[in-house]
């Protein structure tokens, strides 16, 4: 009876001292056994989540470098989408900045401002020139203009011109205008022109220029300020806008300008739009 109770009243140092029976020590081998089991298993489960957690985080770079492509070709797509053009090819002349327009009321004038003179001719003659450009069939039948097309013969492409030059043209028929007495001596249009027919072909241009304005109204805004020069509110016209890039656009049309020539004069049996 004693023996069998006597560890109750051992002190604790003693019963730490005490060696271990042989099933305590078969007890623990076991636990020791089972916590070395679960611990391999725990480092092959480690293991196999290695391989599976690099993938995930391969993956995971993918998506977002591909997210990342998409939104900016959507960028893309999304402005080139408002181009109004049945001539698909032009599009690949097209390319986006961000421009701040300015208004050169005060500061030096821009290049394309002043008084006529041979260098401010140059620029306006090179933006204003009527360029030819060569389509296909199936782009003239997407424009409903294929009856009595001026074919370049023998090439099956078809003549065109470029709405962009057209209004450029206008717009500095409608500069020279302003400068009539200068430019009825040297400019092809009016040296060719009576009065009548200039007042005709200006009125042309403004006509053209005020429908393309309608068409595609400029929604950007600009804003107003108190200035010190000013007693009443000033309007800043220095505003952001997304534009075309220009010289990208102008380089591609050179390289897509026609090599050669339409008849001169309309061909024998040809089909005519009326």
């Amino acid at each position: 009876m004693g023996s069998k109770y006597s560890k109750l009243h051992q002190s604790p140092e003693a019963q730490e001292n005490e060696p271990l029976s042989q099933g305590s020590m078969g007890d623990f081998s076991k636990e020791s056994w089972k916590l070395k089991d679960r611990l391999l298993q725990y480092e092959k489960q480690a293991q196999l989540r290695k391989p599976l957690q690099a993938f995930a985080i391969i993956l995971f770079a993918i998506v977002f470098f591909t997210l990342g492509i998409f939104v900016r070709s959507f960028q893309g797509i999304n402005e080139h989408a408002c181009l109004d053009t049945q001539w698909d090819k032009a599009k690949e002349g097209i390319k986006f900045k961000t421009q701040e327009f300015n208004p050169h009321f005060t500061g030096p004038p821009s290049p394309y401002m002043g008084v006529p003179n041979p260098e401010v001719d140059k620029l306006w003659y090179d933006l204003a020139e009527l360029r030819n450009f060569g389509v296909d069939r199936a782009t003239l039948d997407r424009m409903n203009r294929s009856r009595g097309a001026v074919e370049f013969p023998q090439t099956g492409l078809y003549q065109v011109g470029m709405e962009a030059f057209h209004q450029l043209h206008c717009l500095n028929y409608i500069r020279m205008y302003s400068y009539m007495d200068y430019y009825e001596k040297i400019d092809y249009d009016m040296v060719a022109e009576t009065l009548e027919e200039r007042r005709d072909h200006k009125d042309h241009c403004v006509e053209i220029l005020r429908q393309k304005l309608m068409c595609t109204p400029d929604l950007n805004v600009y804003s107003y300020h108190w200035v010190s020069r000013h007693n009443s509110a000033w309007g800043n016209l220095f505003s952001s806008h997304r534009c075309v890039n220009w010289d990208h656009f102008h380089d591609w049309a050179q390289d897509n300008l026609v090599p050669f020539y339409p008849p001169k004069t309309k061909p024998e049996g040809v089909e005519v739009w009326e």
